[in-house]
């Protein structure tokens, strides 16, 4: 059996991960015994529809989503003071996304809350990793073999890479998703169909067409596909 348990996405910033990642949690509540939890990460817009910050919203549950702040942009013609958690020009409010998203990820690990099938972490990026605690939690949820975790990470900018999320995307136990924009629709149904036998069964052949560049010999998956985008 293959050794790949979770499922992470990546791709170019406004590609539409968290789009998909919606979408593949649509198609497995047609599974009933599929069940999720976890949180994504949305786009705040002020009253001019011009971005100012992002937030966590969990999935899952019982269906009534907890929301909380990821980071907010600085004010016009400022930026964040020496020693404050940013990336950018955004503040990232570190204790508002640990309430919302430690919490969802079974923050004390004390055996009471019982993982879902699928952990949506939506996302492993810069702002998140600000929080000494998340990837500590991120590595737990990964751990237990009890559910998969179903992810997204960013592509490296400007050949700027960050240790944690190139560890995630290294590890042999993740299948990682090159999400562009002329594959994204039918991601979705591979996708799903890949998480419907989660946590123990995941279909990993039906990812290959969708894989980024590298993850088949990683797997070493005997099969043809990859994101085959000729990168290199």
């Amino acid at each position: 059996p293959s050794a790949v348990r979770h499922v992470f996405l990546t791709g170019q910033p406004g590609v539409g991960k968290t789009t998909l990642v919606l979408k593949a949690i649509d198609a497995l509540k047609t599974s009933p015994r599929t069940s999720i939890g976890g949180f994504i990460t949305t786009e705040r817009r002020d009253g001019r529809g011009e971005r100012c910050g992002f937030d966590v919203v969990t999935v899952g549950g019982d269906g009534h989503p907890t929301t909380g702040t990821l980071a907010t942009k600085a004010a016009a013609g400022s930026r964040p003071g020496k020693g404050v958690p940013a990336v950018g020009n955004y503040v990232v409010d570190v204790a508002d996304f640990e309430r919302v998203a430690l919490d969802v990820l079974g923050r004390d690990a004390d055996g009471v809350h019982q993982r879902p099938d699928v952990t949506v972490v939506d996302e492993v990026g810069k702002m998140e990793l600000h929080s000494a605690d998340f990837l500590p939690a991120v590595r737990r949820a990964m751990e237990d073999e009890s559910t998969t975790v179903f992810g997204t990470i960013p592509m490296p900018r400007y050949g700027r890479t960050v240790p944690a999320v190139e560890a995630v995307r290294d590890d042999p136990r993740v299948a990682v998703v090159h999400v562009r924009r002329d594959n994204r629709d039918a991601a979705v149904v591979a996708v799903a169909q890949a998480l419907r036998g989660a946590p123990r069964h995941l279909d990993v052949e039906a990812l290959a067409p969708f894989l980024q560049e590298g993850q088949a010999a990683k797997l070493d998956l005997a099969m043809d596909g990859g994101d085959g985008d000729g990168d290199g």
